[in-house]
């Protein structure tokens, strides 16, 4: 399918968002609250996603919001476009030790260092070997005051 870009522009692309979360609550409260509006925005979302799609989406009942065919027959197309737009936009590469071409810097302290950067370099040579590993040596006091405020974290 050829996508049609000049169409799409006018969308907000938000509404599919909007949508998805008012198909699965059922509720134009609860929608607002998975996507983090206000109530009043997401009751104008509707009204924008009613308009656009031609059709009620969801109809008052005395049980609460009822969706209609059409509503109905959008959940899996509207969830499997999101899902692959999330995969596409928000990509979280998977961590691959043996493929990794970085370099790493631990602050440890002198007395750790000794022991274990011989240790971690041996390992790393088999399990990333793309791995560079850079070694800062810090004494107690620049441990203190590179925490966070409050933390407990103990001295030299």
């Amino acid at each position: 399918m050829t996508i049609k870009h000049r169409d799409l522009a006018g969308i907000d692309l938000n509404l599919i968002v909007a949508l998805d979360a008012l198909l699965s609550e059922s509720s134009v409260t609860r929608a607002a609250v998975k996507v983090g509006i206000t109530q009043s925005a997401m009751s104008s979302s509707l009204a924008r996603l009613r308009k656009l799609l031609g059709d009620d989406l969801l109809t008052r009942t005395p049980d609460g919001m009822r969706p209609t065919p059409r509503s109905l027959a959008l959940v899996e197309p509207v969830r499997a476009a999101l899902r692959q737009f999330q995969g596409v936009v928000l990509r979280e590469d998977d961590f691959d030790p043996a493929t990794v071409e970085r370099s790493f810097t631990l602050a440890i302290p002198g007395s750790v260092e000794v022991r274990l950067i011989p240790r971690l370099l041996a390992f790393l040579a088999h399990e990333a070997p793309g791995a560079c590993i850079w070694s800062a040596s810090i004494t107690g006091a620049c441990w203190r005051t590179s925490t966070p405020t409050g933390s407990t974290w103990p001295s030299a």
